[in-house]
């Protein structure tokens, strides 16, 4: 397949190689810097201790989309804040019958991408796993996960599925993607909104038992917003986000949390943000998440990094 990946950090790097390396036409759309030269020099490297190393010195990556040919999918791999700006890049590379795949955190990719892209390109996309930039070139990925998600509602849904398997990647296709990502949604939103605020890694919840119950209150927070907003999300759906929640993953940072720590500008306007916005919205109450939201924003704002 030819595909394109709008985003050469963490996941879109890790992806992007493995199905490369699987024979797939790929090419890396990236913003000039360090990485993005170390690449074009060196090529990509990729380290998993789990499903091993790979490193590709033939790469196609350019700062320009308009150079390329049209492709039959694209990812969109970038952080939230720069989604309208990936979806520019990605719309020279649409033929009548390519499709694009957003694979950030949060509920509100594909609404925020479709009017420029066009409904017919655009299918709901998410990815679970854990991956960053170790130095420019290097990608590192850690855990035993590297799950992309998408629906089925697009002619070249089913053969990506198939690129993927064949690249070693873990795809799950889904008739109701939106269930899928909402499910991801209130896990994600509450845990990374619990351990930005407390600036601590995952295995901070195995010390006071009133931080579990007030995780366990965010992911009702955020199902009960799903819910006021149309998702399709039953009670089974709420007990699995939060037995999530329990896994023995002591050292786990979320995104946000990472983010925090490096004074960097972070994402929260689309997580606990999102639950809060959508909550006003809709007449639910956030209190756990509109705190996530506040805090964080004020961490930003002292980083002297909200606008950056």
């Amino acid at each position: 397949m030819k595909i394109a990946i709008i985003g050469a950090g963490g996941v879109g790097g890790q992806f992007g190689l493995r199905l490369a390396k699987a024979g797939n036409e790929v090419h890396f759309v990236a913003h000039p810097g360090p990485h993005f030269e170390a690449m074009k020099s060196n090529g990509l490297q990729l380290t998993s201790p789990h499903f091993g190393d790979a490193h590709l010195s033939d790469l196609s990556v350019t700062d320009n989309s308009k150079s390329l040919e049209p492709v039959d999918v694209v990812l969109l791999c970038t952080k939230l804040y720069d989604l309208e700006d990936a979806a520019q890049a990605a719309a020279p590379l649409l033929r009548d019958d390519s499709v694009v795949i957003p694979l950030q955190n949060g509920v509100e990719s594909v609404e925020r991408i479709t009017p420029i892209l066009g409904e017919q390109h655009v299918i709901v996309g998410s990815t679970f796993t854990s991956s960053h930039i170790e130095k420019p070139g290097h990608i590192k990925h850690v855990g035993r996960n590297q799950i992309l998600r998408f629906g089925s509602n697009h002619a070249f849904a089913k053969p990506f599925y198939d690129a993927c398997v064949d690249a070693g990647l873990m795809p799950e296709i889904y008739d109701d993607p939106e269930q899928m990502l909402w499910k991801k949604f209130i896990y994600l939103s509450s845990i990374s909104g619990i351990l930005a605020t407390l600036r601590k890694p995952m295995k901070i919840l195995k010390g006071p038992p009133l931080l579990q119950t007030m995780l366990d209150r965010a992911v009702d927070e955020a199902a009960a917003v799903g819910r006021a907003h149309g998702a399709n999300i039953d009670d089974a759906l709420i007990q699995a986000a939060k037995d999530d929640t329990r896994e023995n993953l002591d050292e786990f940072r979320p995104s946000l949390l990472v983010d925090v720590e490096r004074g960097k500008r972070t994402e929260v306007e689309w997580l606990s943000g999102a639950v809060h916005r959508l909550g006003q919205k809709h007449g639910v109450d956030t209190p756990l998440h509109s705190m996530f939201y506040a805090a964080v924003t004020a961490y930003e704002s002292q980083s002297n990094v909200a606008g950056a």
